[in-house]
């Protein structure tokens, strides 16, 4: 059995779309701790007046609306950007040859981005331990420490990279789902 596959521009464009669509994932784990922290400067008193905060707020929920509306569409419809787009249109051969499966393709990637979510947490999360260790009453307020919050952000983008590079089959398996659904409901021409 050979390990070649013959591939069409189209699945080609579905890989790399899904691709990209798992770096947005990445991306909104950027976002999210934003977002929290304008949700303190809806508080009275904090030197902003509210209509700033307000629009802040706006911007900040339209960026996370937008990132998960772009990883929905990558990861989930991933046919429906290459049509309207017309990512296969101009390609002068229907078929070229891959020696790699789809699913490999996924996973590699899927291992590069938890290394890069992984090595980015990880010297931020002992940056902030640090930080948080060398104040003094660290272990009576934890709760009211803004570093707090920060060694525990990192820590579980940490713990999301390790997941990604250990895990990355059920992640692969989770993506690809929808694909064999599809090609397993193949419309009855009989009725």
């Amino acid at each position: 059995m050979s390990n070649s596959i013959n591939m069409t521009p189209r699945s080609f464009f579905n890989i790399v779309i899904k691709i990209l669509g798992i770096y947005l994932l990445v991306d909104i784990s950027v976002i999210l701790p934003s977002l929290v922290s304008y949700l303190d400067l809806l508080q009275i008193g904090n030197g902003i007046d509210s209509q700033t905060s307000m629009i802040l707020m706006f911007f900040s929920f339209l960026t996370f609306f937008i990132y998960v509306i772009l990883l929905f569409l990558c990861i989930f419809r991933t046919s429906w950007i290459i049509d309207n787009l017309q990512l296969t249109k101009g390609f002068d051969k229907e078929m070229f040859e891959l020696n790699i499966h789809r699913s490999t393709v996924l996973s590699v990637a899927v291992i590069v981005i938890g290394a890069i979510i992984l090595v980015d947490a990880l010297p931020n999360l002992c940056k902030e331990v640090y930080s948080y260790i060398g104040q003094q009453n660290y272990m009576k307020d934890f709760g009211q420490n803004p570093v707090a919050g920060w060694m525990i952000f990192y820590f579980v983008k940490a713990l999301l990279g390790f997941f990604m590079l250990t895990g990355n089959r059920h992640i692969v398996n989770f993506i690809e789902l929808k694909r064999r659904k599809n090609n397993l409901t193949v419309p009855d021409s009989d009725q």
